[in-house]
């Protein structure tokens, strides 16, 4: 049922089992071997340790590949009884997701549907363009088309059912959306306002869309005509932002009471906060709509977590930023106090429907990389401390390797890994022998497979967090309108196994 006294007892339900499991939840994998978080009672309960270790000895020998936690989960019937831990917190989990599908989203179509002719007829045009577009080339990968053109067809009808017709993608990036929201795809209907605060994604979006002008169908020669429709500025938008006035200087009717949709494709950190609270400050619109996915959690910033990245300027605008664009949002988490922290924000950016999908090849659960980066870490803890500044009492080494020293495809052996690091960050190359380093490997071989099922556990709970960011937002709506003027939604927009951040809040007058 959707109502806010449901959505709070969810949220509730979600809270309790971060809590249960925080001190497992809230740590940092390449700290694994350093801080002795295996054998550690109060990160990993000593019941669910042994149910563990039961099943890497157990079932690490039936089948190829790391230890396949993922799948043993994805098991629906198929639960070992000697693992009662274990499948304990694996049925609190199925019953979550089963309340989130149930009880939170809302599926699309239920949003979509109509029985007005012309609506039908302009969906109908819109499939048939697409089946036309789809086969050119765009100047997107996979990826970033699968979200565009799904996004841009759900936004485009939505719109078109409440007779909106200016759209402010915010945080637009190189313009993919709002680009092909302009075009003669949706015939010509929408004036587009792109946003981004970077100012050379502005001008690489311009130059993509001249190329596309010149290679594609997707603008024809009646959007050439109006260059007008689609409008694009470099700007740095927060809650306090006054959108209303950038709308009425960027449109061509100056109307008073322009109506207009807000719109973010993977909006990064506060930015989706930001979209929400413009929305509602907007008290000019007649008609007015909201749709935003977000991503990015890591880089969000918290009120009450008291760990430094919990309000670190990620951006660095050097902009203060208002808590009204930071979590929590509603006055129902603000009432607690709640807060996350950044190891847990992290977590909630990994993607569990990818390892789910992925379990025939185990490219999700190999985690190759992160066991080099933590005998990294723990090889820079005992030999290299004293070249890192730390904070006090701190085992933490905060040390930016970056992707490209590893390729999981063609991984490096370890010593040249080791090396290339100690060359990037200036250390003493002499002070450990190809051996010693081999060493480490080699001593704490045992603990590769104990790594692999404790980030996959992880992974497996990682959903519940983004649930908790999301459902804070939605009743965040619900605290400002309770359904009098507006309806609000969460919808699984993607594939999440196509596309991790899934998610979309909707709201739209009644």
């Amino acid at each position: 049922m959707r109502s806010l006294e449901n959505f709070k007892n969810v949220l509730d339900e979600l809270i309790d089992f971060v809590e249960e499991n925080r001190s497992l939840l809230d740590t940092n994998h390449v700290q694994f071997l350093v801080d002795n978080h295996w054998f550690t009672d109060s990160i990993l309960n000593p019941s669910l340790r042994n149910d563990l270790e039961y099943f890497i000895k157990e079932k690490s020998g039936l089948e190829k590949g790391p230890v396949n936690l993922i799948r043993y989960f994805s098991e629906l019937f198929d639960f070992d009884p000697k693992l009662e831990n274990l499948n304990s917190l694996f049925f609190k989990l199925r019953k979550l997701f089963e309340i989130w599908d149930d009880e939170i989203c809302t599926d699309q179509s239920e949003l979509l549907k109509t029985d007005k002719s012309e609506l039908i007829e302009f969906n109908k045009m819109v499939n048939d363009k697409f089946s036309v577009i789809q086969k050119q080339n765009r100047f997107m990968n996979l990826k970033k088309s699968y979200e565009v053109d799904h996004m841009s067809k759900f936004v485009g009808t939505l719109c078109r059912k409440h007779e909106i017709y200016t759209i402010v993608d915010i945080g637009s990036g190189r313009a993919y959306l709002s680009s092909q929201l302009s075009s003669s795809i949706f015939d010509n209907k929408f004036n587009l306002i792109a946003i981004d605060s970077s100012q050379s994604n502005v001008e690489s979006s311009i130059k993509r869309i001249n190329v596309m002008k010149r290679k594609t169908q997707v603008f024809d020669q009646k959007q050439q005509q109006e260059a007008d429709r689609f409008k694009t500025f470099s700007q740095f938008i927060q809650s306090s932002t006054e959108l209303h006035n950038l709308v009425r200087e960027n449109t061509e009717n100056k109307l008073e009471n322009e109506n207009y949709a807000l719109v973010g494709l993977h909006s990064c950190g506060n930015l989706s906060n930001s979209i929400i609270n413009l929305f509602l400050n907007n008290s000019e619109s007649d008609r007015k709509l909201l749709c935003n996915v977000a991503c990015c959690y890591n880089l969000l910033n918290e009120k009450y977590a008291k760990d430094p990245l919990s309000n670190y300027d990620f951006k660095k605008t050097d902009i203060k930023l208002d808590d009204s664009s930071k979590f929590p949002m509603s006055a129902y988490l603000n009432s607690n106090q709640y807060a996350l922290t950044y190891n847990l924000r992290m977590l909630a950016c990994h993607s569990l429907y990818r390892c789910l999908d992925s379990i025939e090849n185990y490219k999700e659960l190999n985690n190759a990389t992160l066991w080099y980066r933590t005998m990294l870490q723990l090889i820079l803890y005992e030999n290299y401390l004293e070249d890192f500044p730390n904070q006090e009492n701190s085992t933490e080494i905060n040390l930016q390797v970056g992707r490209k020293m590893l390729d999981f495809d063609s991984m490096p052996p370890f010593v040249e890994y080791v090396r290339k690091v100690i060359k990037k960050f200036n250390l003493n190359n002499d002070k450990l022998t190809d051996d010693q380093i081999n060493e480490y490997m080699n001593k704490h071989e045992s603990m590769k497979p104990k790594l692999d099922i404790y980030i996959q556990i992880k992974y497996l709970m990682a959903p519940i967090i983004e649930y908790i960011i999301l459902l804070d937002r939605l009743i965040y709506l619900y605290e400002i309108d309770n359904l009098e003027k507006f309806d609000h939604y969460l919808v699984k927009l993607f594939d999440p196994a196509k596309s991790p951040r899934c998610h979309a809040l909707i709201s739209f007058n009644k």
